[in-house]
Formats: structure tokens, sequence, C-alpha cells
């Protein structure tokens, strides 16, 4: 008996063994059950295809809890606070204690509950640490640790 597999990605013809035969496959009967129970995006109601996500794709970027004009005035705040813009590992704990050994530094971070953005979503709303740093009002350091870039051993605050 001829019929075409219910899993509205496949939609192939195969040849059931049994009336009761759905999907022309095991993996194809698996798909279609994940498929139906995938959550649906908050922001537009599709249902979210890659597994542990609540967003859909096209939405991943719509909630910011960062957005470019709040990360600027935190960067702002930070160099009122300290005399200088932060620098990378201001805002990576993780990079300041396994790289600098800069318990300090993280610890300062981690401490303030959430009020600085992590490094990684500055990155991620600027293309660079650096590019940031100059729409803020900065000027960015050297890359690689090259000229005008000094040590910068800090106080914890």
């Amino acid at each position: 008996m001829t019929k075409t597999c219910e899993n509205p990605r496949c939609a192939r013809a195969f040849t059931a063994a049994t009336r009761r035969a759905r999907y022309c496959s095991d993996n194809c009967r698996k798909r279609a059950s994940e498929r139906r129970c995938a959550p649906a995006c908050p922001g537009c109601g599709a249902q979210v295809s890659a597994p542990g996500h609540a967003w859909c794709s096209d939405c991943y970027e719509v909630p910011q809890i960062w957005p470019r004009e709040l990360i600027l005035a935190r960067i702002r705040e930070w160099a009122d606070l300290h005399g200088e813009p932060p620098a990378m590992t201001d805002w990576n704990p993780t990079r300041a204690r396994d790289v600098f050994h800069d318990e300090a530094r993280a610890r300062r971070f981690e401490d303030a509950g959430g009020h600085w953005p992590w490094f990684s979503i500055v990155v991620r709303r600027f293309g660079s640490w650096n590019a940031a740093i100059a729409a803020a009002g900065f000027t960015g350091r050297a890359p690689h640790g090259g000229a005008g870039n000094s040590c910068r051993r800090r106080v914890a605050a």
C-alpha cells in the first residue's frame, strides 16, 4: 500500500507494511513528534526549531535587555566611577580569573549583580569592544597589546 509520509517536512511517498503506518521511517516519526512538541515563539508565535531555545531564529534579537544606548551609558558610568573606560576583562570575569588570575576584577563584576553588561553582549551589539568604547566617546585601546596599552593594575572598589 503506497502512502504519503505525514511529516510535513518530508511528505515522501512510501510503501507501508501496515495500514497504521503514518511515516516513511522511524526518524521521520521522531522529527515530526519533536516538531509538534516544540514551543511557540513568544515574539511571533511560530514553532521554535532548535531544542532548548525559547525564541525562533527570526525573533531572537528582539528581546534586547541590553540595548546599545544602555550599554553606552554603562561604559560612561564605569569611566566616571573608575577614571577610565572598562577594559575587556572588567566585564568578562571568566577571562579575568582564568587568563589574568585577577580574582578582584572578576569579583567586582559579579558583585554588581548584573549592573554591567557582559563583554560578549557588548561585542555582539557593536561588533568589537573598541567600537563600543569609541561609540561612548572614548579612545579604544591598541589591538593585541600594542603601543598605547599599559598593564593596568586595579584596586578593588
